[in-house]
C-alpha cells in the first residue's frame, strides 16, 4: 500500500517463501527487492550521499481598508524558488468581511493564490537516480521526475452570529484546489519516506463552532468538522514504486465527520472553593484505512496485525500465533475497522475506514483549595476515556504506523501558585 491511499502489489505477498541451503528459515514476509540490503543474507547497508542548495526569495505587501461595515484585507506576494527545480509565483490575496448592522451577522470571504514549494525532507533522495539513488530500478522504480513548485487556489466562506451576550455561532467552509499537489511515499513497507507529487488534489471541509459563555456557572462549546481529501493521478514528481495509482484516491486524513462537545459547570458558592465539573464527548467518523481495501487483503496480514483490527471469521478471531488465512463463514469482518463489502471497494467513493467511535472524559477540579495573599493551591482529577473504549486512531499509516486510542486513564494534579 502506498502512502497516498492506493493499493499496490506487495512483493511479500506474491513471492514464494524463501529458503536457502545456508539454512535460512521460511519467512512469509520476505521481500526480494530488499535482498541487497538484507544484512542476514550478506547484504550491505543502504548508503546514499546527496546534497543540494535551495534558495527562495519572497516579497509581499498588504493593506487593510475599512469602509463602514465593509472591511477589506488586500495582499500581494511574490516567491521565487531555485532548488532541484525552479519556479516563480505571483500570489494575490483578498479577504472581505461585512457586518449586517441590524442583526450583527458577520459574513466573510477570502481568496488566496498560493505558491507551494516541495517538501525538503528526503527531497534529494526522491529526485536522484544512478548509483546510490532509488531511481535505478533496484527497488522497482518506474519513473523519477524532479518535484516542481505547485500552485493552489483557496477559497474560504463563513459567517459569525452572536445571539445575545452569551451565545455565539461560527461557521466556515473551505476549498483547496492544488495543481501539482505534494504527498509522501515510502520505500516498500519501511518507515523511510520521501516526497512525491500528483497532478492535482481537491480538499474541502467545514467547521462549525457553537459557544455558550458563562450562564449562571454553566459554559459549553461544540465543534463539528468535516474533511474531504482527494488525490488525482498520475504522479508527476518523485519516485513511483509499483503499479500506477488509481485515478482518484483518498489519503488517510480524510474523515467525513467529527465533533467535540465540552460542558463545564462552576459552582457559585464561596464555600465550594470554586469547584467545577467538566464533561467532554468526542465522536469520530473514522479515518480512511488505505492498507485494507477488502477482507481478502486483511487475510494476508500478519497475526499481530489481524488481532489489532479484531479480524474474525464466524466465531473465530485471529490471534498473534494463529492468523486467519481463509474464511468460509458468511459472517466475517473486523471489529475495529469497517471493511467494505466484497466487490464494492472504491478508493474514492467507498474506501475502508476506522470504525466510528464515541469517547467520554470527565473532570472535577477546585480553583481555590487554599489561598492566602499571593499564594494559592488548585487541584483537579481527570478521567480520560471513562468507558475504557478500545478503538483505533489509525492503522498501518505510512508515516506513523498504528495507534490505539488511549485506555482509561485517571490523572490527578495539584498546582501551587506563587
Amino acid at each position: 500500500m502506498d502512502a497516498d491511499g492506493v493499493p499496490v502489489p506487495n512483493p511479500a505477498l506474491t513471492a514464494p517463501s524463501q529458503c536457502s541451503a545456508a539454512g535460512y528459515a521460511e519467512n512469509s514476509s520476505y521481500q526480494p527487492a530488499l535482498l541487497p540490503y538484507d544484512l542476514t543474507r550478506n547484504g550491505t547497508l543502504f548508503t546514499f550521499r546527496g546534497a543540494a542548495t535551495i534558495y527562495e526569495e519572497s516579497a509581499y505587501v498588504q493593506d487593510s481598508i475599512a469602509l463602514g461595515q465593509l472591511h477589506l484585507n488586500l495582499g500581494l506576494r511574490y516567491d521565487h524558488y531555485d532548488g532541484l527545480s525552479t519556479g516563480s509565483g505571483v500570489q494575490p490575496r483578498v479577504g472581505i468581511a461585512y457586518q449586517v448592522h441590524p442583526t450583527g451577522t458577520v459574513f466573510h470571504f477570502s481568496y488566496a493564490r498560493v505558491f507551494l514549494t516541495p517538501y525538503n525532507e528526503n527531497l534529494v533522495l526522491s529526485s536522484s537516480t544512478g548509483p546510490g539513488g532509488l531511481g535505478n530500478g533496484s527497488l522497482g522504480a518506474t519513473n523519477v521526475q524532479p518535484l516542481t513548485p505547485a500552485r493552489r487556489n483557496q477559497y474560504n466562506v463563513g459567517l459569525e452570529q452572536q445571539f445575545g451576550p452569551r451565545f455565539n455561532i461560527q461557521a466556515e467552509y473551505f476549498w483547496k484546489y492544488t495543481h501539482g499537489a505534494y504527498d509522501f511515499n515510502t520505500i516498500l513497507n519501511t518507515p523511510l519516506n520521501f516526497p512525491i507529487q500528483f497532478r492535482q488534489s481537491k480538499i474541502d471541509g467545514a467547521m462549525v463552532r457553537a459557544t455558550l459563555n458563562n450562564f449562571h456557572g454553566l459554559s459549553a462549546f461544540a465543534v463539528l468538522g468535516h474533511t474531504r481529501s482527494r488525490l488525482f493521478s498520475p504522479e508527476i514528481g518523485g519516485i513511483n514504486f509499483g503499479t500506477a495509482y488509481a485515478p482518484v484516491a483518498r489519503p488517510d486524513h480524510d474523515q467525513g465527520f467529527e465533533q467535540t462537545t465540552n460542558v463545564q459547570y462552576q459552582f457559585q458558592q464561596r464555600s465550594m472553593h470554586d469547584l467545577w465539573l467538566g464533561f467532554t464527548w468526542r465522536f469520530d467518523g473514522g479515518l480512511v484505512v488505505v492498507s485494507v481495501p477488502d477482507y481478502a487483503t486483511a487475510l494476508t496480514l500478519t497475526g499481530d496485525e489481524q488481532q489489532e483490527i479484531g479480524l474474525y471469521c464466524g466465531n473465530l478471531f485471529a490471534t498473534v500465533n494463529q492468523p486467519l488465512r481463509t474464511c468460509s463463514s458468511p459472517h466475517y469482518g473486523a471489529t475495529l475497522i469497517h471493511i467494505v463489502a466484497p466487490g464494492t471497494y472504491n478508493p474514492d467513493t467507498n474506501p475502508s475506514r476506522i470504525t466510528p467511535r464515541n469517547l467520554f472524559d470527565f473532570a472535577v477540579g477546585a480553583d481555590s483549595l487554599w489561598k492566602k495573599d499571593s499564594y494559592a493551591l488548585t487541584g483537579r482529577i481527570s478521567v480520560v476515556n471513562a468507558a475504557d473504549k478500545v478503538a483505533l486512531y489509525n492503522f498501518l499509516s505510512s508515516f506513523s504506523g498504528t495507534h490505539f486510542i488511549s485506555p482509561r486513564v485517571v490523572q490527578g494534579e495539584l498546582t501551587f501558585h506563587f
